[in-house]
């Protein structure tokens, strides 16, 4: 009895030998095997369509060819930067201006005469040889005159920057770009009244308050671009 329960034993551990030599030995590259990666979700990416709060002031055409997050605004440095450098384009006539969101190129290097742009400071004109910029804009108007005396193009922007250059180049990023016939004014002036009760109605300091004092701001550019008073 004892010899066969030591036969027993000596063949259950060649046995878990074995098992322990194929688990180690396996490749699964070449048994071709499949993976499958659930990564989690990432908080606060949207697809790429306009934001929800502009997305209802937009036409639905519009809305499905326009698309960028906007976010709180996250430039800590003063909201307008003077460079230091002195413009090396003498004798240039007119601007370079790139603009563009992140999803929707509207010129790109494109010569044109002047730029007014909504400096958080406050608006400001860029021509030929203007000396450096950096400035975060607030919700507001673009104004694009080609040539001078030619009526401006006007675009809605909900934010970004504007940076100018020392070559006379000049680039407009924003959060969204709009023209003016896309947005619905009367939508805008509703909402806007909708958030200034949200942002009365928030507690000092909290995330209700920042969100609403954002769509405060955006809704009443709207409503100012179109020369509806809020």
């Amino acid at each position: 009895m004892l010899s066969l329960s030591l036969l027993v034993l000596v063949l259950v551990l060649v046995l878990l030998v074995l098992v322990l030599v194929l688990v180690l030995s396996w490749d699964p590259l070449r048994q071709g095997a499949t993976y499958s990666i659930a990564f989690p979700p990432v908080p606060g990416i949207r697809t790429p369509l306009a934001h929800p709060m502009m997305q209802r002031v937009v036409s639905g055409v519009a809305a499905r060819r326009v698309g960028a997050k906007l976010g709180a605004r996250a430039l800590h440095a003063s909201p307008t930067v003077r460079m230091m450098a002195e413009p090396e384009a003498a004798g240039s006539t007119s601007v370079n201006l790139t603009l563009a969101s992140a999803t929707k190129p509207v010129k790109s290097k494109e010569p044109v005469f002047l730029v007014n742009v909504p400096g958080m400071t406050g608006e400001f004109g860029v021509a030929a040889e203007h000396a450096p910029v950096l400035s975060e804009l607030k919700p507001g108007v673009v104004q694009v005159t080609k040539a001078e005396g030619d009526a401006p193009e006007s675009f809605f922007v909900s934010g970004g920057l504007a940076s100018v250059h020392e070559d006379s180049s000049m680039d407009v990023s924003a959060a969204e770009i709009f023209s003016l016939d896309e947005l619905d004014g009367s939508v805008a002036q509703k909402l806007y009244t909708e958030a200034k009760r949200k942002l009365d109605g928030a507690a000092e300091g909290s995330q209700e308050q920042a969100v609403a004092q954002i769509e405060v701001d955006v809704y009443e550019g709207v409503c100012v671009a179109l020369g509806i008073s809020v």
